[in-house]
């Protein structure tokens, strides 16, 4: 049995052999406005899922539009059931307003989504106006909301 001494293990350099890399510190730093710095609230108690949702609900509010959010058609967890983001009471009959984004509804999932606003159309032939769709792009800032609201609505 042998013994281990310390001059039997390699040992490593620890000085270093060059400078120190200098970092370069930036002379001044740029605040951006990040997407989770905008606040949202509650709208008719339940969380919206986007800040432009957020957005045309205030801008609903703001024109004294009286509406529903996030109204269900169909019965729940059955085949065709599906939620409105807005149901807008405008004179002579309600209009379902959907609030999309690219990332659900574009791309491959757009056909999807076609369809289900065909669906509402039908559910809902001669009971309200035909589904009015606002994508998200439309509304950059709560000002557009109100835009869009008047341009869509027809108010």
């Amino acid at each position: 049995m042998s013994v281990i001494s310390s001059s039997d293990v390699y040992l490593f350099h620890l000085k270093r052999r060059g400078r120190k890399p200098k970092l370069i510190k930036p002379v001044y730093s740029i605040n951006y406005e990040r997407e989770q710095d905008i606040e949202i609230g509650l709208v008719q108690g339940i969380m919206p899922d986007s800040k432009e949702e957020y957005w045309f609900a205030r801008a609903l509010d703001y024109l004294q539009i009286n509406y529903i959010f996030q109204y269900s058609i169909g019965m729940k967890r059955v085949r065709g059931w599906q939620i409105i983001d807005f149901l807008v009471y405008t004179a002579p009959l309600p209009t379902p307003v959907f609030i999309h984004g690219e990332y659900w509804h574009g791309g491959v999932k757009r056909a999807e989504s076609e369809y289900k606003r065909k669906m509402v159309d039908k559910m809902l032939a001669g009971h309200a106006n035909p589904t009015v769709i606002i994508w998200t792009a439309e509304l950059p800032n709560p000002e557009s909301a109100i835009i869009a609201a008047k341009t869509y609505l027809k108010i």
